[in-house]
């Protein structure tokens, strides 16, 4: 992923947002205060009485402290753990830079991706582990969760609640599990291809003017894609979707084709309606096969391929597949 591109995953607000792409993070001023915007934050009562606590808000405070003690033994010394719910953030750097990161990072892409797509806030814990670089990375996921992860960027563990993140990839690792966790409260049995598509369209991506919402990019998958329709590795449309899942021998394939499908939505203003359209009938349509076709206007998955293949075709020669 490229450097230009990260930078433009962070950076929302209209201060910001211009162009200018590197790899650090934005400072969104009212990044802290925008976080509990929903109604999760204390409660005024409609008298000039003292506030009144939401209960449920109080029981997920509890459970964040409870969360937090739990994880402290488990990273290298020093290390430092806070807390700003439904998130206790972790990592081998100092309080100070957790709480940046929260502000400047997590904060701007809650709410952009509760805006496009997320009704339901987490109700539990959700502990996000940052370490500065691949070693600690590897040594802090096989000390929390086994040894033999293949992977050095990241990882969500739905059983737990648990992200952790090699910050040395990059912000768009964060963008990609934040949206796994995100969405695995909001849509339980959301099918893995879209929810892998989902989250790997915003490793690269921007924010709206008014830092509201977010957008993919193109990326460096499209070089997986283009090698699959080169080498016939690419299945249909009707079975990624109807079949639900990853291939273990062509994943990198499959993670492809699921984010452009994605990206192939979004351009048609499409992609926040069929999340929330499939959400809601999954119990009827639990491919989201019908939800396609219905918001597509078109018949057939085999219609909607042929046109799909034809935008990533013209994506290609236009020199943005990234």
């Amino acid at each position: 992923m490229s450097a230009a591109r990260l930078f433009l995953l962070i950076a929302g607000p209209p201060l910001i947002v211009g162009g200018l792409y590197a790899l650090t993070e934005p400072d969104f001023a009212d990044g802290a205060d925008a976080a509990h915007d929903d109604g999760s934050r204390v409660r005024e009562t409609a008298s000039d009485g003292p506030p009144v606590k939401d209960p449920a808000r109080g029981a997920l405070e509890i459970a964040c402290a409870a969360a937090a003690a739990r994880i402290r033994p488990l990273l290298d010394a020093p290390a430092a753990v806070i807390v700003r719910p439904p998130y206790v953030l972790a990592g081998d750097m100092g309080e100070a830079e957790l709480a940046r990161r929260h502000d400047q990072v997590i904060v701007p892409l809650e709410r952009a991706l509760r805006t496009s797509y997320f009704d339901h806030p987490p109700p539990r814990p959700v502990t996000i582990v940052m370490l500065r670089d691949e070693a600690s990375f590897r040594r802090h996921a096989a000390r929390l969760d086994g040894p033999g992860r293949n992977c050095y960027a990241g990882y969500y563990l739905q059983g737990e609640d648990r992200i952790v993140l090699n910050l040395a990839t990059g912000n768009g690792t964060l963008a990609h599990e934040l949206t796994h966790a995100l969405a695995h409260f909001d849509f339980p049995r959301i099918p893995e291809w879209f929810d892998e598509g989902l989250a790997s369209l915003h490793e690269e991506s921007e924010f709206s003017a008014d830092g509201r919402d977010i957008s993919g990019l193109p990326n460096w998958r499209s070089r997986h894609l283009a090698l699959g329709y080169r080498e016939g590795t690419v299945r249909s449309l009707e079975a990624l979707v109807r079949h639900g899942t990853l291939r273990p021998r062509h994943e990198a394939i499959d993670y492809a084709h699921a984010r452009y499908f994605c990206l192939y939505l979004q351009e048609r203003r499409l992609l926040g309606a069929f999340y929330r359209k499939f959400r809601t009938t999954h119990a009827a349509d639990p491919t989201g096969d019908r939800a396609l076709r219905e918001l597509l206007e078109i018949d057939s998955l085999d219609e909607i391929e042929t046109r799909f293949r034809r935008w990533v075709d013209a994506q290609s020669e236009r020199g943005l597949a990234g």
